[in-house]
């Protein structure tokens, strides 16, 4: 007779037959203990085959005939012997069961608890997905967002620096027309500083003539006096040109300068918006660096964490397997 774990009768009667020559009661416990391997509902059977055959094997066994017969007093303390071992076989074979079917609840209850944290921990698993999935289209909206923005502050600049360039022809032509009006208005002193020394000159000469001949021509005094009021009246008609045409040339510098400080501001405003919104686009572009670290730093403790949960879940699903 074998059994499935590879325990045979032989062995376990030799083992019954060691325990007993040393002066033990043979019993399922110390079998198995002896063989060092055997189930309890193994060893059993065998283990009362080997009792019911001892009576014979030692001898006490009859024929039938009184000779050679057993006494009752062995028979009792045999039978007596017999029945506590397999009183005794019998505890010891229901608490091993005993200790099995514990063993099994308990590792059925374990199996139940494993799973049960599993299934919670891939729910929250899947619910922390879905988080930083919604996190992570948020930051997607808001990164488009902050790129809209962007283009929109490249055109502005765009604008700003055609408005710029504008104002700085529209200044080079000021200030090229302030020059032209510069250089007429030296011109028109120099040329006024010229005739001014001409009519000097000439009221010098006059004036020198009439002394020399005043002796010699007091007749002609009174031509001369209109002579010298003639001249007098030119040099006012052309002063009072002069100062004329002087006036709106004036006026125009005066006007030219107003337009140049006008420019001047607009420039300046300009260059002040300009350095504002490159500021702005510089905080914008530290903003998107930040928005996306965060996001690739969630991306990597989402990494981080699925993989022990992942690793955790295969051990936890093959450890019950191995126990069961």
């Amino acid at each position: 007779m074998k059994n499935t774990r590879g325990v045979q009768q032989e062995e376990v009667w030799v083992a019954a037959d060691a325990l007993l020559a040393v002066g033990q009661r043979p019993t399922i416990e110390r079998v198995r203990l002896h063989l060092g391997r055997g189930s309890p509902n193994t060893v059993a059977p065998m283990l009362e085959t080997w009792f019911a055959g001892l009576g014979k094997r030692l001898g006490m066994a009859g024929d039938g005939t009184e000779k050679g017969k057993m006494p009752v007093a062995v028979i009792q303390a045999m039978a007596k012997m017999w029945d506590a071992a397999l009183l005794a076989a019998h505890k010891e074979a229901e608490a091993a069961l005993a200790l099995e079917i514990q063993a099994i609840a308990t590792g059925h209850a374990l199996l139940s608890d494993r799973e049960s944290k599993l299934l919670q921990q891939e729910q929250a698993l899947v619910q922390r997905q879905e988080m930083m999935e919604q996190l992570l289209q948020a930051e997607r909206e808001k990164t488009a967002t902050a790129e809209g923005s962007l283009v929109a502050i490249k055109s502005q600049l765009l604008q700003r620096d055609n408005a710029i360039s504008e104002l700085r022809a529209t200044l080079t032509n000021t200030q090229d027309q302030l020059q032209t009006v510069r250089t007429q208005n030296d011109n028109l002193v120099r040329s006024h500083a010229e005739e001014r020394n001409k009519w000097e000159k000439r009221t010098t000469g006059n004036e020198r003539r009439l002394l020399s001949e005043l002796d010699r021509e007091r007749l002609a005094t009174k031509e001369a006096t209109v002579a010298t009021d003639a001249a007098n009246a030119l040099a006012q008609t052309t002063r009072s040109d002069f100062e004329a045409r002087m006036a709106p040339l004036a006026q125009k510098q005066r006007n030219n300068e107003i337009d140049l400080e006008i420019a001047r501001n607009a420039l300046e405003n300009s260059e002040r918006r300009i350095t504002e919104l490159t500021a702005q686009q510089n905080e914008q572009r530290s903003t998107n660096a930040a928005l996306h670290e965060q996001l690739n730093q969630a991306l990597s403790a989402i990494s981080r964490t699925s993989a022990p949960s992942k690793r955790k879940s295969t051990s936890n699903r093959t450890a019950p397997k191995e126990g069961s």
